[in-house]
């Protein structure tokens, strides 16, 4: 999409959110086995004009160098970083807008940014400043110019700890979306009825008390976190009692990367 100003055309390239299964046929069937090599073709096959102001807009999973964006706890990524591209693949744009993360940040120089979303969308983005961002691209190789406009939503998201009692005298957020955590030692009674009365916009209720920490600390030997691959892997193995072949692996590989 080419629009122009009074420095002349700036070129926007769209590219939503690809993974390698997504791009191999527009290459022939050629092999395209990483998220970063997929983003890096379809590029490469733009032929882009360098000394035009170019823009991209993308919705992948940036990291700069390895350092990951900041991330709330609504998303999430594949183990091991199969789906990461590095930054350097939109480094010939001169602005790189990107999706995909909730928080406002930059990725690696300041022309790469993930613009952030308007409104939280998880607990864990209770304290995120909203933005809006604006960005000015003046003559081709000046440096970008960026604001941001606070964004103050109708409702905001809080995260409110306590027991029950003390919940209902002390905090005043009925106007917001509410995530609460009950400390009582037994349970309150009518507890969900009580604060769903108090707080007309109630997201979630837990609980955090002696009973729910010994339960979580005696499973917590048990939880582990594998690459999706090597946890079906794993179930494979023990379901037909042997390791899957290479032709095996290369096929739910395959899979994967089209799911």
């Amino acid at each position: 999409v080419v629009l122009e100003d009074a420095y002349g055309e700036v070129h926007f390239y769209l590219l939503p959110f690809v993974k390698p299964g997504y791009v191999r046929n527009v290459f022939g069937g050629e092999g395209v086995d990483s998220y970063d090599e997929a983003v890096r073709k379809l590029i490469e096959r733009e032929c882009i004009d360098i000394e035009k102001r170019n823009v991209i807009v993308s919705h992948q999973f940036f990291t700069s160098n390895g350092k990951e964006p900041i991330r709330s706890e609504s998303e999430t990524v594949n183990v091991g970083g199969l789906d990461n591209v590095d930054i350097s693949a939109v480094e010939m744009f001169d602005y790189a807008a990107l999706g995909h993360i909730h928080r406002g940040q930059k990725s690696g120089n300041v022309k790469n940014r993930y613009c952030g979303t308007l409104l939280k969308y998880s607990v864990s983005e209770e304290n995120d400043e909203k933005n809006l961002c604006m960005v000015e691209l003046r003559e081709k190789g000046s440096e970008v110019r960026i604001w941001e406009i606070p964004v103050n939503p109708l409702r905001d998201v809080k995260r409110i700890r306590g027991n029950l009692d003390q919940i209902l005298k002390v905090y005043d957020a009925k106007e917001d979306y509410v995530s609460v955590t009950i400390t009582d030692e037994i349970e309150p009674y009518r507890m969900r009825e009580q604060l769903e009365e108090f707080f007309p916009y109630l997201l979630e209720i837990r609980v955090d008390n002696t009973r729910t920490k010994t339960s979580f600390h005696g499973q917590e030997a048990d939880i582990s976190v594998k690459n999706p691959l090597d946890t079906f892997a794993d179930f494979f193995a023990e379901m037909q009692g042997r390791k899957m072949t290479e032709q095996e692996w290369e096929f739910l590989t395959n899979i994967m990367e089209e799911s």
